[in-house]
């Protein structure tokens, strides 16, 4: 029995990391500090989990002289909502009784309570949340700090989603007119979503066309990942061969926060002196399935039949169009590309697949294999 220490966990996802936690990316870092000390707005996009917002954050917050405001757009529908995150952001920035005043004086729209540990925020009732209230948080910091601040609007096209169309076009309109006037503040606008990014700043009738220079944030170079990777095992105790994580890149197709999930997986499912091997990736999917099962059989509860059989076939044959006739026949009985294509879409609208050109990919590679596995039969 083994009488190593055992180490925390060192591998993270879901979420922002920072510190130890980041794996280096020194050209993009370079690339982003670089637009920002040249106040250049900046749009930064590539697909989910690709660690974004933590490049993002590394680059803004090593910036000299400048202090960031974070505000996270995910699941805002309403210029109220907007509005709230973005004040909020202003006040958590800074917990000082100094800014706190600034903060009250500038936002008309908010109340300031001060305490011992800082300030809370209060939005007067009183006081409808109207578009002049971005103008008014806009205002203060542009005269703050002599307008020194990094704004970060993550998850950017969440804004695109709003119900009501002139209250979407009203929002970015009033962006654009208060963004386009900072002249010490960049702003980096960041989404996962390609295809409405894309609208937003490259279509010559939208009002932020060419308002910012397009930074994309691929996948990490599999060697640099690799030597951080087996560092981190290293320190545990543990191993894992290079062969071995050239399947695991496949397997997460390179996604950073696939592959880091993995890896925790792994630590889990191993001990202090263990090599993890290729033969040993089974246990390591089981555990992520263990944490994901509830979730998983919820999304094949809601399908019918048809649907089911067209995601098992999507999950063993991932490289074809699922409208093809190829696909169709392997469906079986009663499929129709239309049908396919409309229970794709719905997928798609509730992240569990995402479309890129003519296919349809899982969002979760996990759960790919775990479809694999439950259905096998049908897979066959």
């Amino acid at each position: 029995m083994s009488t190593m220490t055992s180490s925390p966990n060192p591998f993270h996802f879901g979420r922002a990391v920072s510190g130890a936690d980041f794996c280096p990316r020194p050209k993009l870092e370079a690339a982003l500090r670089e637009k920002l000390r040249a106040v250049q707005n900046t749009l930064v996009q590539g697909d989910r989990r690709m660690g974004k917002t933590s490049l993002i954050r590394r680059a803004s917050q090593n910036l000299p002289g400048y202090h960031e405001i974070y505000v996270d757009l995910f699941g805002v529908r309403t210029i109220d909502a907007v509005v709230k995150r973005f004040a909020t952001a202003i006040a958590e920035a800074n917990q000082t009784t100094k800014w706190g005043t600034a903060v009250g004086q500038a936002l008309s729209f908010v109340s300031v309570a001060f305490s011992k540990g800082g300030f809370t925020l209060t939005f007067n009732p009183a006081r409808p949340i109207t578009l002049g209230a971005l103008h008014e948080a806009f205002a203060l910091l542009k005269g703050e700090r002599d307008g020194k601040w990094v704004v970060i609007l993550d998850e950017f096209q969440e804004i695109l989603k709003f119900s009501e169309e002139p209250e979407r076009l009203a929002v970015i309109a009033q962006l654009r007119s208060s963004v386009q006037f900072l002249t010490a503040t960049p702003v980096i606008f960041a989404g996962s979503s390609r295809n409405l990014m894309h609208g937003v700043f490259n279509h010559p009738q939208s009002a932020f066309f060419k308002a910012a220079v397009t930074l994309d944030v691929g996948p990490l170079e599999r060697d640099a990942f690799s030597d951080w990777i087996c560092e981190k095992f290293t320190a545990g105790s543990r191993r894992v061969n290079r062969a071995t994580l050239e399947r695991i890149f496949q397997l997460a197709s390179d996604v950073p926060g696939d592959v880091q999930q993995f890896c925790s997986a792994i630590w889990e499912v191993t001990a202090p002196g263990q090599t993890f091997g290729e033969d040993s990736i089974p246990r390591a999917l089981e555990r992520i399935w263990e944490e994901e099962q509830r979730s998983n059989e919820d999304i094949v509860s809601k399908l019918t039949a048809l649907q089911q059989r067209s995601l098992v076939t999507l999950a063993a044959n991932p490289d074809l169009t699922p409208t093809a006739g190829e696909f169709v026949a392997k469906v079986g009985a009663g499929a129709q590309g239309g049908s396919i294509f409309k229970a794709f879409e719905r997928l798609a609208e509730q992240g569990v697949l995402m479309k890129k050109g003519t296919k349809y990919h899982f969002v979760n590679p996990y759960f790919r294999e775990w479809v694999k596995y439950r259905f096998a039969v049908d897979a066959a």
